[in-house]
């Protein structure tokens, strides 16, 4: 493949003008939602992607939900432009949609009774460390433009009653954000730690689910390398559907 385009197993993306590249984040959170036991693929009919970058949780949405009009919002125009480019060549082009705003921005103009049944994000998670030299690169991958709270308290307005939230985390980041989300009456019900490899004492990533409904939450600990550092049995799992 040329470089600045990564080839999914049903479709590719180009990435080289968005400030979120296509990495082992983005490919995690999207296998897992696809492979998540909470998750109705049947009833899903409206899914926010909150700093679409690239837009491919936004794609790996459309094609694990296969009724679901896909929302796609970035506050990056060139993210947005390229996103929509990467929808028009898609098999799921009438389903997607892209919007350069902000999340708090988009917040407020939803009406109170248009509720997404999932949002999902592949957030900014790089609180108080040296900033990129790059304005929107930086942007992308810091908390100032959109805070723990930002996201608990905007996530609490755009959920359905019945919707679910799944994101990706540093295991520092995470214990804050189920903190604040608690305030807002929505619980983490599952959760994913991702250890680079077998044998590791501390997870990389958290990858959870939350939910309004209190249940029984679930928790995994997996690996993404075994211990020959070859890809592990889960990740192997979670890719299947959408690695090539």
């Amino acid at each position: 493949m040329k470089e600045g385009i990564f080839q999914f197993r049903n479709f590719y993306v180009t990435h080289s003008r968005s400030t979120f590249k296509v990495g082992t984040d983005a490919i995690l959170l999207g296998g897992c939602i696809g492979h998540n036991r909470i998750l109705n693929k049947n009833e899903t009919n409206t899914i926010l992607d909150i700093g679409c970058g690239c837009g491919v949780l936004s794609l790996l949405s459309a094609q694990f939900f296969t009724h679901a009009n896909v929302k796609s919002i970035d506050i990056d125009g060139q993210s947005v432009e390229e996103t929509i480019e990467n929808f028009s060549r898609s098999p799921w082009n009438n389903r997607l949609s892209a919007e350069c705003i902000s999340l708090q921005q988009f917040a407020d103009n939803q009406a109170d009774n248009l509720k997404f049944n999932l949002i999902v994000s592949n957030p900014p998670f790089f609180e108080n460390s040296l900033k990129s030299a790059s304005k929107s690169k930086a942007i992308s991958r810091h908390t100032d433009m959109l805070t723990v709270n930002d996201i608990a308290s905007c996530v609490a307005h755009l959920i359905s009653d019945d919707g679910y939230f799944c994101c990706i985390y540093p295991v520092e980041t995470a214990s804050n954000l189920k903190m604040r989300f608690i305030d807002e009456k929505i619980y983490c019900v599952d959760e994913i730690c991702v250890f680079s490899k077998k044998g590791n004492n501390n997870p990389e990533r958290t990858i959870m689910t939350f939910s309004k409904k209190m249940v029984c939450k679930t928790i995994e600990n997996v690996c993404l390398l075994d211990e020959e550092g070859k890809a592990s049995d889960w990740y192997v799992k979670i890719t299947s559907d959408i690695l090539p």
